[in-house]
């Protein structure tokens, strides 16, 4: 979890995700994203939104600069 405890309010835990395995923000996501990660790429996302499944297994999940 980010600093914010995993409420979306903090965008310490940006990450940049493979295509392949990539699905799109909801609003309040991609509002913290764009308000407070730095880098954020097409495929970024804020890992304490994300629910792994075995659709990352061999994938790389890269950490993006807040």
């Amino acid at each position: 979890q980010g600093a914010c405890g995993g409420n979306m309010a903090c965008g310490g835990c940006h990450c940049i995700l493979d295509p392949s395995v990539y699905t799109k923000p909801d609003e309040d996501e991609n509002d913290t994203l764009q308000g407070n990660s730095q880098g954020v790429t097409p495929t970024s996302r804020l890992a304490c939104n994300l629910t792994l499944s075995s659709k990352f297994d061999g994938t790389t999940i890269k950490m993006g600069p807040v």
